[in-house]
């Protein structure tokens, strides 16, 4: 349960924009520290971390649904998301980072190990645990190392 206004907000938002990816059918995983919580190791996060397939159908319905959540702002050109790149929506704790290319994993090769389950309200597609433990590994910073061998005990 959210505990101050500023967590309730980022909780609201980040059930927005799943909601808008499931809406219009983004291929997307949750990455980085939700997915460290829901493969069982509990601990801080100030952002959500959204992995998409990098193909131009999955990019137009990302494009899609982040105008959607924006009400028409955020005006993004598909090679934001088509040439590996991302973006970083708000700031912590309403930090939402998009990302299509992630250290260690190639999306369509996690697409077949990912896991399902809840995210709040919404069912989302969760990185596997073995590709979740290379992807730390392979990006190496303090922080996804320790995330790492918490999440190979």
């Amino acid at each position: 349960m959210p505990e101050t206004p500023e967590e309730d907000s980022a909780l609201h938002l980040f059930d927005e924009v799943v909601a808008a990816f499931n809406k219009h059918g983004v291929d997307y995983m949750v990455i980085g520290g939700f997915a460290v919580i829901y493969h069982g190791h509990v601990r801080a996060t100030e952002d959500l971390d959204l992995f998409v397939r990098r193909s131009r159908e999955n990019v137009n319905k990302v494009i899609a649904a982040l105008d959607e959540v924006s009400g028409g702002e955020l005006k993004l050109p598909p090679e934001v998301f088509t040439e590996g790149k991302g973006v970083l929506l708000g700031e912590a704790p309403l930090r939402i980072d998009v990302l299509s290319q992630i250290a260690g994993i190639d999306f369509d090769s996690a697409w077949g190990r990912r896991e399902t389950d809840r995210f709040g309200p919404a069912t989302v597609c969760y990185l596997g645990r073995e590709d979740l433990i290379a992807n730390k590994r392979a990006a190496g910073r303090p922080q996804d190392l320790v995330d790492a061998a918490e999440l190979e005990k």
